[in-house]
């Protein structure tokens, strides 16, 4: 009957509501805190402090100074792309460029590689879009 179906539907919707309301606190609060908790972060040592501002830095040039970068904005792309090729190349990897033609225009893909000098048939791969 219908007061049946909406009974349920009501308690569905609370129970919905207090599962999200759980899963909201744990994500913004997380577990309590175990002894010896440290609210503020361990000072980074300055081998990471370093890195820490050089992919700030890396950070801050593709996405403040050269910004949006697609078909679109093809000229930030190619800047973004030569940025890139740039700061890889100064870190002494060899630059493979793969080409292709896309809506008219010319794209390439940026490849390098690095081999382990303990592993040198294991290989890892990581990819990410520049644009």
């Amino acid at each position: 009957n219908m007061k049946s179906i909406i009974k349920i539907l009501f308690l569905i919707i609370i129970s919905s509501i207090i599962y999200s309301l759980t899963i909201s606190w744990l994500c913004l609060f997380g577990r309590p805190p175990k002894q010896g908790y440290q609210p503020c972060p361990a000072k980074l040592a300055e081998q990471e402090s370093d890195l820490s501002v050089e992919l700030h830095s890396h950070v801050d040039m593709l996405s403040t100074k050269i910004g949006d970068r697609n078909y679109i904005f093809y000229k930030n792309l190619e800047q973004a792309a030569a940025y890139i090729e740039q700061t890889l190349s100064g870190m002494g990897y060899d630059i493979v460029c793969q080409k292709f033609s896309a809506r008219g225009q010319q794209f390439r893909t940026i490849i390098v590689e690095r081999r382990s000098d303990k592993q040198p048939n294991k290989v890892i791969i990581i990819g990410a879009h520049y644009d």
